[in-house]
């Protein structure tokens, strides 16, 4: 996935005809602005935090939210479609944000319990669809923590794809462009890559 988040529509676009199917980006607003036609040859993602308040705007915009962090966010979501009766039928992708470096700056569930037990709601829900977690690495140099922040969102991710109902809960979003490496030799299924591919920011 290339993460879009300030780079300007033609720098993704270079990135689509090279071969990238997903997209990423952090802020509804900013998606909204930049992606005006809705037949697009890849997949957008919601990678950022969700307002409960935003999440009427997500149907049409995002095929999937990546940063489901409570089972309110997953509601409002549900209900979002229920309320469109355009959408009504249809469903979106969500995935659960697990906090394995328990940082108060990072948003997500804290243990692998509070992640079941909002599971066992979200998976009652209609209009959305649990696919996998994901999970921001610690904002540090060092490797063993890096790893092992990545190996317990591994394990969190296999129990509960083992014990699950669902085969649609198969992927696993961790990784970016300073530890992307380190999150493929732990088991990802989806790295976020921004800078790596794009360039440096310039904000």
């Amino acid at each position: 996935m290339v993460v879009g988040k300030t780079f300007p529509f033609c720098d993704i676009a270079r990135a689509v005809d090279a071969g990238v199917e997903y997209v990423g980006e952090n802020r509804v607003q900013e998606a909204e602005d930049k992606y005006t036609n809705p037949d697009r040859p890849f997949h957008l993602h919601l990678i950022g935090h969700l307002q409960s308040n935003k999440a009427r705007r997500v149907p049409g915009v995002f095929s999937c939210v990546q940063s489901i962090d409570s089972v309110r966010i997953a509601r409002a979501l549900d209900q979002a479609i229920a309320s469109d009766e355009s959408r009504v039928a249809e469903s979106i992708e969500i995935m659960l944000q697990l906090n394995v470096s328990h940082e108060s700056t990072k948003f997500g569930f804290t243990d692998e319990s509070e992640l079941r037990r909002a599971l066992d709601t979200i998976l009652t829900l209609k209009h959305v669809r649990a696919t996998g977690l994901m999970a921001i690495g610690p904002f540090t140099d060092d490797e063993s923590a890096i790893r092992a922040a990545f190996r317990a969102a591994f394990a969190c991710f296999s129990t509960v794809r083992e014990s699950r109902v669902t085969d649609q809960f198969c992927r696993l979003s961790i990784g970016m462009s300073d530890d992307f490496e380190l999150a493929i030799e732990e088991g990802s299924t989806f790295v976020r890559i921004g800078s790596a591919i794009l360039g440096r920011r310039a904000r």
